[in-house]
């Protein structure tokens, strides 16, 4: 079968999926080892039949739910490639946000140091490093399976000894160090409140990177709890949450952030829905 037989079949088989075509483009591509735009040249090429029964196999896992991404071991994120397999969160376009806004308030500092909180794939943190190449990035993770995907990210870019990798359960190995800004993209969806999560999502992507307790935002009251430990607060604290939490979540930085004289933003995605909070302090 022909390249744009195989891409016209998935396409329909995947017709549930968002985007059933570029999920064809994408898998295919991998199997061959073709980027789209050669792809694109070769839509009349005969494809093997090993290389065929391998893609079918893929198809059947998207279909079934699984991201493409778990299966290509590539995601995009700020416009750079990052390695994800199922031991991390594929990196979500809305968490961008996570990045610009962190350029926006450290961008002229000569030598910020930045934490990145339940850092999964390494996503923000190394696409901070690259955009800031005068800062120093901590990458924490309290899953060791998830920093060694990490550690493949920082190797791919070649950030080492200025991006460094620690083990952490959220602040617990920072009591005795300094940061400008913490951004921290912590498990979020509720196990009972706010359990708003697909069941592909559910079913293929790791737990300890999603669910944050009873209405997920147990671990955002802890990592608030343990700032008060720290030896200095850091000026910028900056996280992502789930759909309909914003009022819960102002409530929460309000009352952990008042005695402080902290300012507290909320800002919202592109889609309207608030997605990203900030304080400064």
């Amino acid at each position: 079968m022909s390249v744009g037989e195989l891409l016209k079949r998935a396409s329909e088989l995947l017709s549930h999926r968002p985007t059933p075509r570029l999920d064809a483009e994408l898998l295919l591509g991998h199997v061959l080892e073709m980027s789209r735009e050669q792809l694109f040249c070769s839509v009349s090429s005969a494809v093997s039949e090993l290389d065929e029964e391998v893609f079918w196999r893929g198809v059947s896992d998207v279909r079934d739910g699984k991201s493409v991404s778990y299966l290509t071991h590539k995601k995009e994120f700020y416009g750079r490639e990052f390695y994800v397999d199922e031991r991390v969160l594929v990196p979500r376009p809305e968490t961008e946000m996570l990045v610009e806004q962190t350029l926006r308030l450290v961008r002229s500092d000569l030598h910020p140091r930045i934490l990145d909180l339940g850092t999964g794939s390494g996503a923000i943190g190394i696409s901070l490093a690259l955009e800031l190449p005068e800062a120093d990035l901590v990458l924490a993770d309290v899953s060791g399976d998830a920093l060694e995907v990490a550690t493949i990210n920082v190797e791919k870019y070649a950030l080492s000894p200025r991006v460094s990798i620690v083990l952490s359960d959220l602040l617990n190995n920072f009591v005795d160090q300094k940061f400008d800004l913490i951004v921290a993209n912590l498990p979020y969806i509720g196990e009972r409140k706010y359990r708003f999560i697909s069941a592909d999502v559910e079913k293929y992507e790791p737990h300890v990177a999603l669910f944050g307790g009873e209405d997920g935002l147990e671990l955002y009251k802890k990592m608030f709890q343990q700032l008060g430990h720290l030896v200095e607060m850091p000026r910028f604290i900056l996280g992502e949450f789930g759909f309909a939490q914003s009022e819960d979540m102002r409530l929460l930085l309000n009352n952990f952030f008042e005695r402080y004289g902290a300012s507290i933003e909320i800002l919202p995605d592109l889609t309207g829905i608030d997605r990203v909070f900030i304080v400064s302090l």
